[in-house]
């Protein structure tokens, strides 16, 4: 009796789940892709960052005093990312498919039919709470990227500030 009222109320379902169940895959591909771009962007600044401590380690002491700012501003725009960085890989998408005890408490007695109808209710919800968590780390990577261009930008003023032949 399910299976025929399931059958005339959802008459699309199998079509439904075959188009959602690949959901949390595509979740994870975008997770794994904004790390790899939060990786780099932090690897990125850790070189920057390395350059201008190289730099300042071969400047005469007289003129450390005066770059100090310079050193501030990098080493505050490199920390403030590292901490977009690492939340970026922090907050992993947590909600998945194949949830073994939602499975085993809840789907398993279900018929075929009921088991995919109440498995896309239960994607649908959990894809929406993945889907805020990476849109949130996407507006990161971008923060990140953005921060990234100023510290280099800030590098770029402070090396024709302290070595001025390089604008000639």
């Amino acid at each position: 009796m399910e299976k025929e009222n399931l059958a005339i109320e959802y008459p699309s379902l199998q079509l439904s789940y075959d188009a959602i169940k690949n959901t949390f895959d595509y979740q994870e591909r975008n997770y794994s892709a904004l790390t790899v771009k939060a990786t780099f962007l932090w690897g990125s600044a850790t070189v920057v960052l390395g350059f201008v401590l190289s730099t300042l380690l071969g400047l005469h002491r007289e003129n450390l005093g005066t770059n100090l700012i310079w050193l501030i501003s990098i080493v505050s725009l490199y920390l403030l990312m590292t901490l977009f960085c690492w939340l970026v890989t922090f907050p992993k998408p947590v909600y998945n498919r194949a949830d073994i005890e939602i499975i085993k408490d809840e789907f398993i007695s279900l018929s075929p039919e009921r088991f995919m109808v109440d498995m896309i209710t239960h994607i649908q919800k959990a894809s929406e709470k993945n889907e805020k968590s990476l849109r949130w780390q996407a507006w990161a990577v971008r923060l990140s990227s953005i921060l990234l261009l100023v510290q280099i930008g800030v590098l770029i003023i402070w090396m024709f500030k302290i070595f001025p032949s390089l604008g000639s």
